[in-house]
């Protein structure tokens, strides 16, 4: 395992994107040590920014970790990263496989575009995670990501495939424009949520004060065979879920958003 500590604050940005086990599995310590990252103006190798050590394998591990640390395990297709401190944004996207975990907080974009893998965050993340790319038609296509606790507006937002779970609340537009997929959110969800969406499922727990659209229809209350199934899956990445897990086993569904045609449900909890 390769160890990477930050020697000291960074005044600029730093974009992590060539910074993978797979790639740093390939070369000699001393090699490592030598490769050449953006800094500002400058090109400064690893060694200048961090304290490097340990053996190439395909793990990473990367401590005291800072909100100017961009796009760590984009593109991500192998091997585990592991980080500890806050992170920027960026944190796997486009990854195919692979794992993610960070002991703290991430910035925006985590997932985006990603197609395979697990991305384990402790602590909050910005907005758009499991989303699409900038310019990108479609998000998140595959893998799951779990966030701890908090997350940002338009969760999975145009998500075409894969599980997202948030252990806290979510933001504006949860879901939005949701083509496939499944989003559970374990606390609230902000304003306009499941807006625009197509397919998949939306479960969220805290739901005093969710007002859906009004092209929502609600069907009822019902405890759907597949439920139990999905929240053994989810408990299996985040145990500490499944006592909360447990209100979904009762559940109010609504179906839409019939504005577009939609036929994705919004499963709230009303466990009995």
């Amino acid at each position: 395992m390769i160890v990477l500590e930050l020697k000291a604050a960074l005044d600029f940005n730093l974009d992590l994107t060539r910074v993978t086990p797979a790639v740093l599995a390939g070369l000699k310590l001393t090699e490592i040590k030598r490769l050449g990252l953006r800094y500002g103006r400058d090109t400064l190798r690893l060694a200048d920014l961090f304290a490097v050590s340990g053996t190439p394998d395909l793990e990473l591990r990367i401590e005291a970790a800072s909100t100017r640390l961009h796009n760590i395990g984009v593109g991500l297709a192998q091997g585990i990263i592991r980080v500890t401190g806050r992170c920027g944004d960026g944190v796997g996207t486009q990854m195919t496989g692979g794992e993610i975990h960070v002991r703290g907080d991430a910035g925006h974009l985590v997932g985006a575009g990603m197609v395979g893998g697990v991305i384990d965050i402790t602590g909050h993340a910005g907005d758009f995670v499991g989303s699409a790319i900038p310019g990108a038609v479609a998000g998140m296509k595959g893998g799951a990501v779990i966030i701890g606790k908090s997350a940002g507006a338009r969760v999975g937002d145009r998500m075409r495939r894969g599980l997202i779970v948030i252990g806290g609340n979510a933001g504006a537009y949860c879901a939005s424009q949701l083509i496939a997929g499944t989003v559970a959110v374990l606390g609230t969800v902000g304003r306009d949520s499941a807006t625009g969406m197509h397919r998949g499922s939306l479960l969220v727990r805290e739901t005093d004060a969710l007002r859906l659209p009004e092209t929502f229809v609600d069907t009822g209350r019902y405890q759907l065979a597949f439920v139990p199934v999905l929240l053994a899956h989810i408990a299996r990445f985040k145990p500490a879920f499944k006592t909360r897990l447990r209100a979904f086993t009762s559940s109010q569904r609504w179906v839409g958003d019939r504005g577009c045609g939609g036929t994705g449900e919004v499963l709230l909890a009303r466990a009995a």
